[in-house]
């Protein structure tokens, strides 16, 4: 059961952390302010037991209060080769060590890769707030493209907000303030990439799912933005695991209509991009200013990134140049964060 004392929450006006604390007479005090007991009791009633997106109430007779759970998840998945695992563990150290990312993290994979995960991350001292989902042992690697969007495991059970990073993201700075921002939004937040129409009228459609569109009969427009799906940032579970098994639907009916198992190369994105735009679910808000997606060139030297937005996508070239221009950065973090002044 959810108590209401037991979770951080999110009060605005300037946005900060708080918590509930139950008084002897069932009543809670909030910095001091009393809040009935049915005010808290019956938000959580009307949504059937669950966690509430957000409480609103009225304190000294005309000030509103707005109050947000704060019960983060930042969530991977990684599969395949040791590059990848490589890179999973460079990520994790950025979220903890720059990010300041102190809440539960997840990891999806394989059931072959559970004791190389517990390995690799045993060094971060994060045991205690790791938790490993595991796929279907016979996934192949379309399934491990769409997992990101599998999240009915009971890890992912009563969180705002829910956040899934690409193996290949490092956090530059701490991002606490991104997820109360995100927290208990009713949308999808991701980053905005190249154009629909990948830059030609007759292109694949593999990566932002216009033909999809298109086949739909849906209207859309050409040289609209389409997104990444390396960076999904959801306010509420409930709108998270809604709207990610539409994707795992339409995925698997896709399939099925076309008779090929991976009918676009980015399937992942592609159907989240089709899925997303067509229920209006997609945002670029807020995580736009907080994210980077970096396109590196293959054999250029690593250039530091020219200021700290919070996440940092690095793209465009194979998986062990990615891994060493991670490396090279994060180690660059570490030493900059060392060397700052302490305030």
């Amino acid at each position: 059961e959810m108590k209401p004392e037991n979770i951080e929450w999110i009060i605005s006006s300037p946005d900060r952390l708080v918590s509930l604390e139950r008084l002897q007479n069932g009543d809670f005090s909030l910095e001091g302010n009393i809040v009935e007991r049915a005010t808290i009791e019956n938000a959580f009633e009307k949504n059937g037991g669950y966690l509430p997106s957000s409480i609103e109430f009225v304190q000294d007779q005309w000030r509103v209060v707005q109050i947000k759970p704060f019960r983060p998840i930042i969530y991977y998945a990684a599969f395949h080769d040791d590059e990848i695992f490589k890179c999973l563990l460079i990520s994790i150290r950025s979220l903890v060590c720059i990010g300041e990312y102190d809440g539960d993290i997840a990891v999806i994979t394989s059931p072959d890769k559970v004791l190389k995960i517990e390995h690799i991350c045993s060094v971060l001292n994060i045991e205690k707030r790791l938790h490993i989902v595991c796929v279907d042992k016979y996934a192949d690697i379309v399934d491990f493209y769409l997992s990101r969007f599998r999240i009915e495991d009971q890890v992912f059970d009563c969180r705002q907000p829910i956040v899934y990073l690409d193996t290949d993201v490092i956090i530059d700075k701490p991002i606490e303030s991104f997820l109360m921002a995100v927290s208990g939004s009713d949308k999808l937040h991701v980053v905005p990439e190249g154009r629909l129409d990948e830059g030609h009228p007759e292109s694949s459609g593999h990566w932002y799912g216009w033909r999809m569109m298109a086949e739909d009969g849906m209207p859309f427009h050409r040289h609209d933005r389409g997104f990444s799906s390396g960076i999904i940032a959801a306010g509420q579970e409930t709108v998270a695991r809604d709207y990610f098994s539409i994707v795992l639907t339409c995925a698997e009916g896709f399939q099925k209509k076309t008779g090929r198992r991976r009918p676009f190369l980015g399937y992942d994105q592609c159907v989240a991009n089709y899925v997303f735009l067509k229920t209006g679910v997609r945002s670029f808000d807020i995580i736009e200013e907080h994210a980077l997606l970096l396109r590196l060139k293959s054999g250029d030297n690593f250039a530091i990134p020219s200021s700290r937005k919070g996440f940092v996508h690095f793209l465009n070239v194979p998986t062990c140049e990615k891994r060493k221009a991670m490396e090279f950065y994060l180690e660059y973090l570490i030493k900059e964060k060392q060397d700052s002044p302490v305030m």
